[in-house]
């Protein structure tokens, strides 16, 4: 869980499935559920073709990546098998 420090006072949290099935995610406050807590989550199979999945972006250039200056690049997944599947 990593407390992105802003105004709203969120925290940005992940997992990654293992094995396919069916998750519980439980997620409290102060000991106790959030309201909806805990979700559940279903997890499909492998996703598609990763080989059809693209990049690009100054992020990723051999060159031109700056020591403390924000970068960035993007995932074309549009059009793939499964391209909701995108994990990080």
């Amino acid at each position: 869980m990593v407390d992105n420090k802003d105004r709203n006072m969120t925290h940005s949290c992940s997992y990654v499935p293992t094995v396919e099935g069916q998750y519980t995610i439980s997620i409290k406050f102060a000991g106790q559920q959030i309201p909806k807590s805990p979700f559940i989550v279903g997890v499909e199979g492998k996703a598609g073709d990763p080989s059809k999945v693209t990049a690009s972006g100054p992020g990723l250039e051999q060159n031109g990546v700056v020591e403390n200056k924000k970068t960035h690049f993007e995932v074309y997944t549009k059009g793939r098998d499964n391209f909701n599947k995108f994990g990080d």
